[in-house]
């Protein structure tokens, strides 16, 4: 509206006026006064998205205003809330990230939380791996972004639980691992090779520790050479059948 009234040199009121005439919803228009400024305006756009203040902002238009004016996306959001809007994130949870965070935003469209879906725990993992953090860390960041963060599963947490485990066995090949115990816990093959593949172990050895460790798995007997029969000298992983 400001925009619009600046254009014409009219008073913001007389067009907002003149538009209700004309049987278009115009919100309340303060004094000139009280208008934003021409900076502002700049800064924000002029863009339906942007002009309902009862709307949130979600945060791919925040990263686009940010962009414009190469600042950090808390800046952003620092500026368009003392204007009067909301957000569909948490303004707090892009408190550290930088500049060039908001240029990776605006230019990825597909990885805003509008756009994405559903973020499941093997990606939140991942993404904790490759950073060096924690799970619950990465996942309050992501949900705080307004990602939808998938909660994980009893099984997934206990399977995430034993490659870990088995990880750390695999890497320290000098130490003797303490075992689990008599309560039979099972480990599936997907994360069996996982275990192998973080710790750059080959799935007979992973197997094989996790027998030590007193894990069950789909692998138990794939490497066990039949009684009067001579070792292979290849250590491939054939499943039987």
């Amino acid at each position: 509206m400001t925009a619009a009234s600046r254009h014409l040199n009219h008073p913001a009121r007389a067009v907002a006026d003149r538009l209700r005439q004309l049987g278009y919803p115009v919100a309340d228009v303060p004094e000139d006064e009280h208008l934003p400024s021409q900076e502002e305006i700049v800064f924000l756009g002029t863009d339906s998205g942007i002009a309902d203040l009862d709307r949130p902002v979600p945060l791919a238009r925040v990263a686009r205003a940010a962009n414009a004016a190469r600042i950090s996306l808390a800046e952003a959001a620092d500026r368009m809330a003392r204007l009067g809007h909301r957000f569909t994130f948490a303004p707090e949870a892009v408190a550290s990230l930088r500049v060039q965070d908001a240029r990776c935003l605006y230019f990825s469209g597909g990885s805003v939380p509008e756009t994405f879906g559903r973020v499941r725990p093997d990606t939140v993992r991942a993404v904790a791996h490759h950073t060096g953090r924690e799970y619950d860390e990465i996942a309050d960041s992501l949900a705080g972004l307004g990602f939808d963060v998938v909660l994980p599963t009893e099984e997934w947490t206990r399977q995430r639980s034993l490659e870990d485990s088995l990880f750390e066995a695999l890497s320290t090949p000098d130490q003797h691992p303490i075992p689990f115990g008599r309560d039979s816990r099972t480990i599936s093959l997907v994360t069996l090779a996982m275990a192998a593949m973080r710790a750059g172990s080959s799935l007979r050895a992973a197997a094989s520790m996790a027998t030590e460790l007193g894990m069950r798995h789909e692998a138990e007997t794939w490497f066990s050479e039949p009684p009067g029969e001579p070792a292979a000298p290849w250590a491939a992983a054939v499943p039987p059948g």
